[in-house]
């Protein structure tokens, strides 16, 4: 009862709702608890234990679930139960490692890694499409073989056996690797075959706006687990990284008795007896594009108080107080739907100090920049803007610098990501 009358008290707040009120029909003591969390990986760690004690004391995997608002969140918990090797399955989508997003970006790193590996030269070569087929590779590949050298030596002695289509695919191709080679640290790396690869351009080509937007929030994400691997691993290397990467995914079949990880869109109608709440912090739940919008907020106020109603019995509802967003560590502000739930005061789950927060201002990071001239300011991420023709937006990255920066820009209204000119728009005041 006391889980309803949080749902009801948050959804209060909307203006335009019909006046009507959730009853529960099943009284059930339980536990309804909110935790602040020092970070994003501290939350999982917290998700992950409590789980462990419930699975303990008898609930089933299968009765437990992990929401969140974003596809690419799941990262943090997928390995953090695979770590311990409580079983998990991805409702309504696929492991973060195995997004097709992702293992495209990670087969350039790893054939970057092992010029020998013919599977990920093959799928990093022709994605996006460079006019290269399966004859050519498998001329390559027994090239290599015969003469007893890898397989990128054995594209540069072809080199002039190549249609001039072809030379042109394959000096963008070594050009990508021989850059992979100016850098020393993970995160670089990923973000050079990102940035590099014209990989973000690819997707909002070849796929409709939401689904764009889901796999280009998975390659931020895959760009925060290489800055926090290198929190957690400084002197870490690529084939460490990639390492962790195999580790984190799940090779079993998502059936039997499971924790489900899922979005709150993807748990509407289901129930379960014990539910975690997650990344309860503005900008993240509710989206920063809802937040000036009444109508959007609502919205998100509505997926709240879905995923809160999804618990039967026992309710967690977590935050981090620092989070990696576009590569860059920052203070998170807790979510204005904390407070409308009766939250006022987290519980914290770790000893503030002042030698913790300055864990949350590492030194400055350029996030999805590559090095070099290119590089600019990460001050301007986050930030709103104004366009002309496209409205309102929040800056996701910037690159070059003067009068040619660029900025990333979600536009909420006009079609997703754009990229432009940062003398063409307004930076809003706060």
């Amino acid at each position: 009862a006391d889980i309803i009358a949080r749902a009801n008290t948050l959804i209060k707040n909307n203006a335009m709702r019909r006046g009507k009120e959730l009853t529960a029909h099943l009284e059930m003591e339980g536990a309804l608890e909110h935790h602040s969390l020092l970070n994003e990986t501290s939350e999982a760690d917290f998700v992950t234990k409590m789980i462990s004690k419930y699975a303990d004391e008898g609930v089933s995997y299968g009765d437990m679930a992990v929401l969140y608002r974003t596809n690419a969140q799941s990262r943090n918990f997928e390995v953090n139960l695979n770590k311990v090797g409580i079983p998990y399955k991805v409702v309504g989508g696929t492991a973060f490692y195995q997004r097709r997003e992702i293992k495209d970006l990670l087969s350039y790193l790893r054939f970057f890694d092992n010029s020998f590996d013919s599977v990920s030269f093959s799928r990093s070569l022709t994605t996006p499409s460079r006019g290269i087929g399966t004859t050519t590779i498998d001329k390559i590949r027994d090239f290599a073989s015969k003469n007893a050298v890898s397989l990128i030596e054995a594209v540069k002695q072809m080199f002039p056996s190549f249609s001039r289509n072809q030379q042109e695919g394959f000096r963008q191709y070594v050009g990508i690797m021989d850059h992979l080679a100016s850098f020393t640290k993970v995160s670089d790396m990923v973000n050079g075959v990102i940035e590099r690869t014209g990989y973000k351009d690819y997707v909002l080509a070849n796929e409709s706006e939401e689904e764009a937007k889901k796999r280009i929030e998975n390659i931020h994400e895959l760009y925060n687990a290489a800055v926090a691997f290198e929190e957690t691993s400084p002197e870490g290397t690529l084939t460490d990284f990639l390492a962790s990467t195999s580790l984190s995914t799940s090779t079993d079949e998502a059936s039997g008795d499971r924790v489900s990880l899922m979005t709150i869109h993807s748990a509407k109608g289901l129930e379960f007896d014990t539910v975690f709440l997650t990344g309860l912090e503005n900008g993240l739940f509710p989206l920063y594009g809802s937040i000036d919008e009444p109508e959007q907020l609502e919205e998100e106020r509505r997926l709240c108080y879905v995923g809160i109603t999804r618990a039967k019995r026992n309710l967690y509802v977590t935050c981090a107080e620092s989070r990696i967003m576009y590569g860059n560590r920052t203070v998170s502000a807790r979510s204005y739907f904390l407070e409308e739930m009766g939250f006022a005061k987290a519980k914290a789950s770790f000893t503030p100090s002042t030698r913790q927060f300055d864990r949350f201002q590492p030194k400055a990071r350029k996030p999805m920049q590559p090095q070099g001239k290119e590089a600019s300011s990460n001050s301007k991420a986050g930030k709103k803007v104004r366009h002309e023709k496209f409205g309102d937006g929040i800056v996701i990255s910037t690159s070059g610098e003067g009068a040619s920066e660029k900025a990333e820009v979600f536009f909420k209204n006009a079609g997703g990501l754009k990229k432009i000119v940062t003398a063409f728009l307004t930076f809003v005041d706060e």
